[in-house]
């Protein structure tokens, strides 16, 4: 499909198409990991003044997100990412990547130095974009340090 067009941009993480899309995203993760799966998920980390939810569009419809946000332990210059989700229809056209890279051109231009993020040994699709983005694994953090599911990730940016 040449001829489809691909955007992603910030948009309102409290929009109704955002709810859906973190929606479908949990619901997926729920199916991999039952109830070792996410916790309710608000976006007012990603309405803070430092924070953004960028939505990939194809031809136009919302297809794609990702969340970016302070780190939660309010480390200086630290960025937290996370719920990195493309839908089913969507997959293949490498708009992970795109997501990615775009948040931490984002992260950058907010003042971030670091991107931290937070997938599960369950999702090996997400472990191997982030480390071939040049993200290196770091030991569990936060909440995450009790959940052995999880696998932890930072990236220095430029």
């Amino acid at each position: 499909m040449a001829d489809t067009q691909v955007v992603v941009r910030s948009e309102d993480a409290a929009s109704q198409e955002a709810q859906l899309l973190i929606a479908e995203f949990t619901l997926e993760l729920k199916n991999r990991y039952g109830d070792e799966g996410p916790k309710p998920w608000s976006a007012e980390a990603a309405r803070h003044s430092r924070g953004a939810f960028l939505v990939a569009r194809l031809d136009g419809k919302a297809v794609g997100c990702i969340a970016l946000g302070p780190f939660e332990g309010d480390e200086a210059g630290v960025a937290e990412a996370g719920h990195l989700y493309v839908r089913l229809e969507a997959r293949g056209r490498k708009l992970s990547y795109d997501l990615l890279r775009k948040a931490e051109e984002k992260a950058a231009a907010l003042g971030y130095r670091t991107v931290r993020l937070v997938t599960g040994l369950r999702e090996p699709e997400a472990i191997h974009l982030f480390v071939k983005c040049g993200y290196n694994r770091i030991p569990r953090y936060g909440k995450y340090a009790q959940r052995p599911l999880s696998a932890c990730f930072e990236k220095k940016l430029g």
